[in-house]
């Protein structure tokens, strides 16, 4: 008796938060360990050219920077609530709804609680005497009355079906090539048309990816399937150091100091950026492309377009 109705009270309780899921269509959860791969292309593009003489100087770009990730995932065990994904309206209207039904529940169970924690208070550490109490205290109840409270709480902490499903990132591989020409020509006193005073810089880099001596990769990026909204959250992957370049700078302005040599190119993604993406099909797959507009200037407000496609090993 002790079991059964410290059971039920506890569950009541600790049932916060529990809530059912849509049927999941199974074809999208797959088994736990399933190996899969996402390959990303991050081109950044930027033309143009702005100033005039009358103003004092004429700036102009044109950049290209690419970057081309490989990274390898692997599936975790399906979950009723997700991490990347925000709850939907039905979603969030069953835990809404649940959550009033646990409150109600340990409203009216409070007496019961009460009445077990001023047994727990008298006995102390006896387990003898909280057996013997539970049990004199059982023997008052309505017996119906207890199967209804259990069958009560046992619904209420019930999970739901299954319905996302975690892809964690283990390891990422990558190249990159980064190929620039800014100038800037300046009008003043002893600069002309005739008399030019300009700077060129060209900036060239490219190579593999530099990876961590130290540490890990692994959970930098996630995927997360919504079975039932059959689509994807996608934590897109990016490079964890700086890409090298190189440098070269030729200047006919007076006591222009800017130095040719190494360097590191400029960051393509600033914020680690998540999309969610449509499941074409019943199986694991999806690609696509998004733009981003820069908001910089000159040869920083150019677009960066993300190419992706993930498929199961």
């Amino acid at each position: 008796m002790k079991t059964r109705i410290h059971s039920f009270i506890w569950l009541s309780l600790s049932g916060l938060g529990v809530m059912s899921a849509a049927t999941a269509q199974a074809q999208l959860l797959v088994p736990q360990g399933a190996k899969g791969t996402l390959k990303v292309e991050y081109l950044y593009t930027a033309d143009g050219k702005k100033g005039t003489e009358n103003a004092g100087n004429i700036e102009e770009w044109k950049v290209r920077r690419v970057i081309n990730i490989t990274a390898n995932y692997v599936a975790e065990p399906p979950q009723v609530i997700g991490t990347l994904h925000k709850p939907d309206a039905t979603q969030q209207a069953a835990m809404d709804k649940q959550r009033t039904d646990v409150q109600a529940f340990a409203k009216k169970m409070e007496p019961t609680v009460n009445d077990m924690m001023k047994i727990a208070e008298r006995c102390g550490e006896s387990e003898a005497c909280i057996e013997k109490a539970i049990a004199e205290y059982g023997n008052t109840m309505d017996a119906s009355q207890i199967k209804a409270d259990k069958k009560t709480a046992d619904a209420l902490v019930r999970p739901g079906e299954s319905r996302y499903q975690r892809w964690r990132m283990l390891a990422m591989n990558g190249t990159y090539a980064i190929d620039e020409l800014t100038s800037l020509q300046v009008f003043e006193m002893t600069c002309t048309r005739t008399k030019v005073c300009k700077r060129t810089v060209t900036t060239k880099g490219s190579g593999a990816v530099p990876q961590p001596t130290t540490g890990s990769v692994e959970g930098v990026s996630m995927i997360e399937v919504d079975s039932t909204g059959k689509d994807m959250a996608v934590m897109l992957p990016a490079t964890l150091l700086p890409l090298k370049v190189d440098t070269v700078v030729q200047t006919s302005i007076m006591d222009d100091d800017t130095k040719s040599g190494p360097g590191f190119a400029k960051p393509m993604v600033k914020n680690q950026e998540t999309l969610v993406v449509a499941i074409p099909g019943d199986s694991v797959t999806s690609s696509g492309t998004r733009t981003f507009k820069g908001t910089g200037y000159g040869a920083e407000s150019g677009t960066l377009t993300v190419t992706w496609s993930f498929t199961r090993n």
